[in-house]
């Protein structure tokens, strides 16, 4: 939808544009990939497991901790990367700006 919207319009946008759309869908297929292997790795059975150390316990608490916090910050960012694109496609296709940083003037061509 971001890309159709983005070729659509009138006025030409910037390659800078669509680097930044496509490092948004990089790290949003990054995120989700990770995710599913985190969950994954994670819900190994690890208890119905024999001879498992009493240790590892509180390792797979600490690591499961610190996935869930990378993964929650990861998402934060791509929402705010997802936020801020929308709102340049916004003040350049909805508002007509064409003094916009993204949009190519007629002297660029």
């Amino acid at each position: 939808t971001l890309s159709s919207v983005s070729t659509s319009s009138k006025s030409k946008l910037k390659e800078e544009h669509y680097q930044y759309v496509l490092k948004i869908a990089k790290l949003d297929t990054l995120l989700f990939v990770s995710s599913i292997t985190c969950f994954l790795l994670l819900n190994l059975p690890i208890t119905e497991a024999e001879d498992v150390p009493s240790n590892w316990f509180t390792y797979i608490y600490y690591i499961s901790i610190a996935l869930a916090s990378v993964h929650c910050g990861v998402i934060i960012t791509v929402v705010l990367m997802l936020y801020n694109t929308i709102s340049n496609i916004i003040k350049i296709i909805g508002l007509g700006n064409d003094e916009h940083p993204l949009v190519i003037k007629d002297d660029e061509n």
